[in-house]
Order: C-alpha cells, then structure tokens, then sequence
C-alpha cells in the first residue's frame, strides 16, 4: 500500500509541475479523456477547458499541505489544502479533491473539485 500511494504522490506532484510549467503534454499525460474539474464558483470544466485554462493563465507557485491520499482498488482519492498564486498576484488558498484512476500502470486525474478558504 506504501508503495501505491508513494506513486499517487508522485503523480500529484507532476501534475502540480505541469500546471506552474503549463507544459501541454505534461498536462496531457497526467489527466484522463473523462475529466470533470468543478470549479469552486459551481463551472464544470472538461478535461480540454481544463489544460486550456492552464496554458492560457499559468500559475507561479502551488503548495500543498495536509495532503491525505486513500487508495480503494484503481482509485485514489487525494485531499488537501492547497495555496496557488498566479504570476504577480496574491496567494490564494483552496481545499482539493482529486480522483485518480489507475489505468494501464498510470495514475491519470479524472476528477478535480475546489473549494475556496
């Protein structure tokens, strides 16, 4: 089980590299076909408006703490708190779900829900 959640770990953590990097194909890799992104104001994003929205405005610093990850099967459900701040703007602080499915030997993010603190 360590072993599983040191991989969704990992998985989270690239996909936070690839959001301040807004690397298309990072971005790509680490979201599934199927993704829901509900955003803290109620907007549902698919997984195109998501990556779009990334690389359009990049962010400069994500920081997560009290991260906790439950892995059930092919799932992995992450919760934590995150603090983002956008280039030149103020830290803004959210709560994150993330689901992750295990599909063939990757962890890939189908779904992401925020809610501001």
């Amino acid at each position: 089980m360590a072993a599983t959640n040191t991989a969704v770990e990992k998985a989270v953590e690239a996909l936070t590299q690839a959001m301040i990097s807004a690397e298309r194909a990072e971005l790509e890799r680490w979201t599934a076909e199927e993704l829901i992104y509900g955003h803290s104001t109620g907007r549902k994003e698919t997984k195109r408006e998501f990556i779009d929205g990334v690389i359009k405005s990049p962010f400069a610093e994500i920081i997560s703490t009290d991260r906790t990850v439950t892995v059930i099967d092919n799932v992995a459900l992450v919760y934590q708190t995150i603090t983002r701040t956008k280039p030149g703007g103020k830290p803004g602080g959210m709560k994150e779900l993330l689901t992750w499915m295990l599909r063939n030997g990757q962890w890939k993010l189908v779904g992401r829900q925020t809610t501001k603190i």
